[in-house]
């Protein structure tokens, strides 16, 4: 039996975004995009023409509904294999760029960006998660708006699912998750058709709102709303998602 393990330090996102993450995310798809750009846009107060960034932009799911709804979109990602995936959609096509959030190669160069599906506080220390952040802000001209879509710290302890399996193709996809200080972990098994094994890891940082504010305003970024999901509802502890726009100085 082949068993491919992935250790969670310093660098888990590299191997948790690679060719895996399609299969055991496959519920993420572009019919849900579609619904979820439309509310960014609206979130961001956008009208029509505006410079986006998709940050984090994986298989460009969402940078090709903003390019489909006349947004000049670009995206960057580290994840070779799901940039691969975001060159196939032709409205992406030389609209994509591979870098680390913690080196974006821009700056002032857009109206707006966005950073969905918890993308944010994957490093071990907090100093690389604030870089990372004043990267996100770096990029925007002054005025321009970030939507960070992240988990909802207080949601994601109260409905922890410390356990579950499912089938995905030919795949059993196992999941293990678990609270540690101030980060959700999920350990996840992959075990295939073949018998061959490859064990992942996600280690995110969690915030409460006035945290993430905080975090926002050392960036240089002025929180103008905190919601509950990409449709503005308001936002409380129960709500799954913590949806923060800021605005640059």
């Amino acid at each position: 039996m082949n068993v491919q393990t992935t250790q969670p330090e310093p660098d888990w996102f590299i191997t948790a975004f690679g060719e895996h993450y399609p299969l055991v995310y496959h519920h993420r798809d572009d019919a849900s995009a579609r619904r979820e750009a439309a509310g960014a846009v609206e979130l961001l107060g956008l009208t029509g023409g505006e410079r986006v960034l998709d940050i984090c932009c994986g298989a460009g799911r969402h940078a090709e509904a903003m390019a489909e709804a006349g947004f000049d979109v670009m995206g960057v990602d580290l994840s070779e294999p799901l940039l691969a995936e975001a060159e196939r959609r032709p409205r992406l096509a030389g609209r994509l760029v591979r870098a680390d959030v913690r080196a974006l190669p821009f700056e002032n160069e857009f109206d707006a960006a966005t950073n969905l599906f918890t993308s944010f506080g994957y490093f071990e220390s907090d100093d690389e998660n604030r870089a990372a952040l004043r990267q996100m802000a770096k990029v925007l001209r002054p005025g321009g708006r970030l939507l960070m879509d992240h988990a909802n710290r207080d949601h994601v302890v109260a409905n922890l699912v410390p356990e579950d399996t499912r089938a995905v193709g030919g795949m059993a996809v196992h999941n293990r998750r678990s609270i540690e200080g101030d980060r959700v972990v999920k350990r996840t098994t992959c075990t295939h058709a073949d018998g061959s094994i490859n064990e992942l890891i996600e280690r995110v940082r969690l915030f409460t709102p006035d945290e993430i504010a905080a975090w926002f305003a050392g960036a240089g970024l002025a929180v103008t709303g905190i919601f509950g999901s990409m449709d503005g509802e308001p936002f409380d502890e129960g709500k799954p998602r913590m949806i923060v726009v800021g605005v640059r100085s």
